[in-house]
């Protein structure tokens, strides 16, 4: 009978142990985005660096297997990738790096919200999966939005005055 309740017992624990991972990975909050360093490159893609933090306020520590991330600017994917996996004590917060290359040309409508200084927001769908026990996985998903007008305004704006003094160049060495 002992053996049959102890049985039952564990049976318990580990059935709630997946519900409790489960509200600890969605209270798990990624917290203070900085981005360090924002630009263009060689090939004309904007660039952006920085750093995040995962904050676990559960009493357990969270293993997270991986973080994939998908980018996207007007529904369009400019990026995505993977974080690799990290363990973030209980109560504490683990620090990640990032770093991406854009793949993102503005069309006509949106260069002109950008130089009205109207919002153009990134969206970044995270997705995270957590494990416990070493043989199951829960899912978590976040979305985080981010406002990108300020940051590649300049960016936009000088390709636009590259472009109108070629167009510029070009219209006066027809009429020669």
């Amino acid at each position: 009978m002992k053996k049959v309740l102890l049985i039952i017992l564990l049976i318990s624990i580990l059935s709630i142990f997946p519900i409790y991972q489960l509200i600890a990975l969605n209270n798990v909050a990624i917290q203070n985005f900085t981005i360090k360093d924002f630009g263009m490159n060689s090939r004309l893609l904007f660039t952006v660096e920085g750093a995040g933090e995962l904050y676990n306020p559960g009493m357990i520590p969270v293993t997270i297997r991986e973080i994939n991330y998908i980018g996207t600017i007007k529904n369009e994917t400019v990026f995505e990738g993977a974080i690799a996996g990290m363990t973030i004590p209980a109560g504490e917060a683990v620090e990640f790096p990032f770093s991406e290359e854009i793949d993102w040309v503005p069309d006509a409508g949106t260069v002109q919200e950008i130089l009205a200084g109207q919002n153009v927001t990134l969206v970044i769908y995270t997705e995270a999966d957590v494990s416990y026990l070493y043989f199951f996985t829960v899912t978590g998903e976040k979305e985080i939005e981010l406002s990108i007008t300020q940051l590649v305004k300049p960016y936009v704006e000088a390709q636009v005055a590259a472009l109108s003094e070629k167009l510029l160049r070009m219209l006066l060495s027809e009429n020669e």
